[in-house]
């Protein structure tokens, strides 16, 4: 209800200010920024993407702004590997490096590759998870899906194919 009552109080500044992370490219790289610092600070990308889905889900966020912040929630995660491997081993350091690789690999193929993802992720919303009665936040949950699928795909194909092995 804090969310809800905040966007009302502020209604016509945030209404601006998500029309403007959705339509504009430099609005897309400040959501991915704003994923991003968000989840750093509070240290948990799930409470970020919770946020965002209720956003979402209430209409007050198109998909077009929702998806770069979702995208930065993947970076945001990423701190606290970082925070975790310090004063670890070599091996803590090595998975916190590919963690941070993979997210802020998959972070800017999808970012660049923004405008057919979203369509892709509208969609499935509009003939799948409508029909069936979803919840309009699932929509950011198969987002998300197919984020960690398709950056897994490629990362493993370079990683069989490369001089690193698995």
């Amino acid at each position: 209800y804090v969310i809800k009552d905040l966007l009302k109080a502020y209604e016509t500044q945030t209404t601006a200010l998500f029309t403007w992370l959705a339509n504009s490219p430099l609005g897309w790289i400040m959501g991915l920024f704003v994923g991003t610092g968000v989840t750093a600070v509070v240290q948990s990308s799930s409470a970020t993407i919770s946020i965002v889905q209720k956003l979402y889900g209430q209409g007050n966020i198109p998909l077009m702004g929702a998806l770069p912040i979702l995208l930065g929630c993947n970076i945001g995660t990423t701190v606290t590997a970082m925070f975790a491997c310090v004063g670890g081993g070599t091996q803590a350091k090595r998975t916190s490096f590919v963690h941070a690789i993979f997210n802020v690999f998959g972070a800017v193929l999808f970012m660049i590759l923004l405008v057919p993802y979203t369509t892709v992720v509208q969609g499935i919303e509009n003939k799948i998870l409508g029909p069936m009665g979803a919840d309009p936040s699932m929509t950011l949950a198969f987002a998300h899906i197919i984020f960690n699928f398709i950056t897994t795909f490629i990362l493993y194909f370079f990683a069989v194919f490369s001089n690193f092995g698995l």
